[in-house]
């Protein structure tokens, strides 16, 4: 057998073995806890971490009176503007987050109620 050949066996196998190693298997993800989320009706204008502005999520928990910027991603939900959408969410901790992401993973258990702004009315 030839050397290149050889050789291109020998990096192919040690390709293969470094795609495997730096696979994360989801046995590596924990379950936090569940969230009950409110979601806004608009998003807002956040800052990532390189300087650049991007629009991310607007929530709140049920009981909160101000809105958070949310600047992870919800695996199964779709965001619909003018809605106010209210969630139940799964977190997840990511044991070895990169530098740059959340230690929090975020997947929709199911959509509680989704309802437009309308007007407030006290007393109810």
């Amino acid at each position: 057998m030839s050397h290149t050949i050889r050789t291109s066996k020998v990096w192919c196998a040690l390709m293969f073995a470094a795609a495997l190693a730096s696979c994360e298997s989801t046995t590596g993800v924990m379950p936090v806890d569940y969230e009950r989320l409110i979601v806004a009706p608009t998003k807002a204008t956040c800052t990532g971490w390189w300087g650049g502005e991007f629009d991310c999520l607007q929530v709140r928990t049920p009981t909160a009176a101000t809105w958070t910027e949310f600047t992870d991603t919800i695996e199964g939900f779709t965001w619909e503007p003018g809605y106010f959408h209210e969630i139940e969410v799964r977190v997840l901790r990511i044991p070895n987050p990169p530098a740059d992401g959340s230690d929090r993973y975020y997947v929709l258990d199911r959509l509680v109620r989704k309802w437009l702004p309308g007007p407030v009315v006290l007393g109810e």
